[in-house]
């Protein structure tokens, strides 16, 4: 894990093969907000922000596929990445942005399970919050 502390912008960032595909998380503390990137095709992907919160969040779609959407549960990952950062650091108040962009598993639940949960350990391994 790459740990670069440069002012006024702490990034970390992460690579690991989550069932076999290269998976990239980079998470960024700005000032006025926390961008989240978690991608398996080199780029930003769709891009939602949503507020950290230890209930139900407010997540807003801002750009992107609204294909992927539907059928990756991207709504998912940025309401409970929004409700991990809360519950890790309740005083946190910065909007959370987060670039998705990751491979289609059609119906297969149990590898979005294992997708899911690994992504959500590198996120916190991340930590900028």
């Amino acid at each position: 894990m790459a740990d670069v502390a440069s002012f006024p912008v702490q990034n970390r960032q992460l690579a690991r093969s989550i069932d076999g595909v290269h998976t990239d998380v980079l998470v960024s503390a700005f000032a006025d907000r926390i961008l989240v990137v978690a991608t398996q095709y080199r780029k930003i992907g769709s891009l939602f922000s949503s507020t950290p919160s230890t209930v139900p969040t407010t997540t807003h779609f801002l750009l992107g596929s609204s294909t992927t959407i539907q059928s990756g549960g991207h709504l998912l990952y940025a309401s409970h990445i929004s409700q991990t950062i809360a519950a890790m650091n309740p005083s946190e108040k910065r909007p959370v942005l987060l670039g998705i962009a990751l491979k289609d598993l059609g119906d297969d639940n149990l590898a979005r399970k294992r997708v899911f949960e690994q992504l959500m350990e590198m996120i916190k391994e991340c930590r900028v919050w």
